[in-house]
C-alpha cells in the first residue's frame, strides 16, 4: 500500500549554513524552508505518473513553485514533460554517492531549463513517483530535510547553472533525523532501473 507523504521524515529545522556565523533569513529563505516542510517524506510506493511510462529511471521538474500552496503530497505535483533527465541520458550513476554523470550534449540541454534554484524535482521509476526534493546551492540559509540537488554557486546576477555532473544529497546542509530513517535515494526500484539501464556503478 502506498504511504502518505509525511510518513518517513522529520520536521524541517531552520538553521544558518554552518560556515556562516551570522545570517538573517530573508522572506525567500523562509518560503523555501516552509516548502521543504510541505515536502517532508515525499516518498511513495506506487504513485501514478502516466499510464504509458516505461520502467526506466527519470528526474522530472515540477511546475509547482516554492511560493505555491497545497503541494504537500507528491501526487499533487504537476510534473513537466519531457523528463529533465532519463536513464538513457546518463553515462553513470554512482550509487554510493548518488552522483549522476552525462555527456556534454546532455549538459547543454539541461542548461536550457534556465535557473532551477528552489525548483522542485521528482525522481520516478516508470509510472511510479519515488521521492521528491529541491534544487539548492551552498549559499542557501535555510535547511531542507528532503533530498537536494546542489547547483553551482550563484553568479553575480543571482542565477545558478547546472554542473557537469549532479549529486543528490540526503538533505541540506545535513540530515537531522534518526540515522536509521530510510533514505529515499536508496529505494530498490531505483537501483534495479539503473542496473537495467547499464549505468549503475555500485
Amino acid at each position: 500500500m502506498a504511504r502518505g507523504c509525511k510518513s518517513h521524515q522529520e520536521v524541517v529545522h531552520l538553521t544558518a549554513v554552518a560556515r556562516l556565523s551570522v545570517m538573517v533569513l530573508d522572506c525567500r529563505s523562509l518560503i523555501v524552508a516552509a516548502f521543504c516542510l510541505l515536502l517532508l517524506g515525499c516518498t511513495r510506493e506506487g504513485s501514478v505518473l502516466q499510464p504509458d511510462a516505461n520502467d526506466s529511471f527519470a528526474i522530472y521538474i515540477a511546475a509547482n513553485r516554492v511560493d505555491e500552496d497545497g503541494a504537500a503530497d507528491i501526487d499533487s505535483l504537476d510534473l513537466l514533460q519531457p523528463a529533465f533527465l532519463s536513464g538513457s541520458d546518463l553515462s553513470s550513476y554512482e550509487w554510493s554517492e548518488h552522483r549522476l554523470t552525462y555527456a556534454s550534449p546532455v549538459w547543454e540541454r539541461l542548461k536550457t531549463w534556465g535557473d532551477l534554484l528552489h525548483r522542485i524535482f521528482a525522481v520516478t521509476v516508470g509510472a511510479e513517483r519515488v521521492y521528491c526534493g529541491l534544487f539548492m546551492d551552498d549559499l542557501d540559509s535555510s535547511a531542507c530535510q528532503n533530498p537536494v540537488i546542489m547547483l553551482l554557486p550563484r553568479r553575480p546576477d543571482g542565477r545558478n547553472t547546472i554542473p557537469l555532473s549532479l549529486s543528490i544529497e540526503r538533505a541540506y546542509p545535513e540530515y537531522l533525523g534518526n540515522p536509521d530513517d530510510p533514505d529515499p535515494r536508496k529505494d530498490p526500484r531505483i537501483y534495479e532501473a539503473l542496473d537495467k539501464a547499464g549505468v549503475l556503478v555500485p
